[in-house]
């Protein structure tokens, strides 16, 4: 067994096996802390590896975690997963007070989200930061996406017309190209439902 030296060496032996390069080289951009880091790489090549290392840090330092991940970690039958990997994946999320989304939020999951960005933090603020964060990952391909997801920003920065802003958010989730278009109302849909109140709706 190798003499652990650093974070990171911790978090390497924690693993049934050792990093590749792209990931040390990743990991090491993080621990530079000078910003985020992308990484791209074939599906099944490693990358969540280095979230697992952000999150693994993040929470040797007492800090909180938002951690997201898709449905189809769970759900997708072409995934080589067994039920326990499945099980192993749904708690990960959970515990790091993550959200799995698939049609809407519970009420559950919006408390969870509100807690882990800041316990004073409203509803409305929850979903705002959601919807920008989608807002600002659009790749711009298509117009529902693109400009969809900015009207429907703004529209909450106003006095919410509720019907104005369903009927938008089912534009973007019909006719978005892809899974981040098409979930990106999913949080307004279900702020809206569930706590009405907080965009002046009654």
């Amino acid at each position: 067994m190798k003499a652990v030296e650093s974070l990171v060496d911790e978090f390497e032996e924690s693993l049934p096996f050792s990093l590749d390069p792209f990931q040390r080289e990743a990991i090491d951009k993080l621990e530079r802390g000078t910003g985020g880091v992308l990484v791209s790489a074939p599906t099944s090549s490693g990358k969540t590896i280095v979230a697992e290392y952000a999150i693994f840090r993040a929470l040797r330092e007492g800090a909180k975690v938002l951690y997201t991940t898709p449905l189809k970690v769970i759900t997708d039958p072409r995934a080589n997963y067994t039920p326990e990997d499945r099980k192993a994946n749904f708690d990960l999320a959970t515990k790091l007070k993550g959200a799995i989304t698939d049609m809407a939020f519970s009420v559950e999951q919006m408390n969870a989200l509100r807690s882990a960005l800041d316990e004073r933090a409203s509803v409305r603020d929850v979903v705002r930061t959601l919807l920008a964060f989608n807002t600002r990952e659009s790749c711009g391909k298509c117009t529902p996406c693109r400009e969809g997801t900015a009207r429907l920003l703004a529209m909450l920065d106003a006095p919410v017309d509720q019907a104005t802003v369903k009927q938008l958010s089912e534009v973007i989730q019909l006719a978005s190209l892809c899974g981040l278009g098409q979930a990106a109302p999913f949080a307004v849909l279900s702020g809206l439902a569930e706590f009405p109140g907080e965009f002046g709706v009654s």
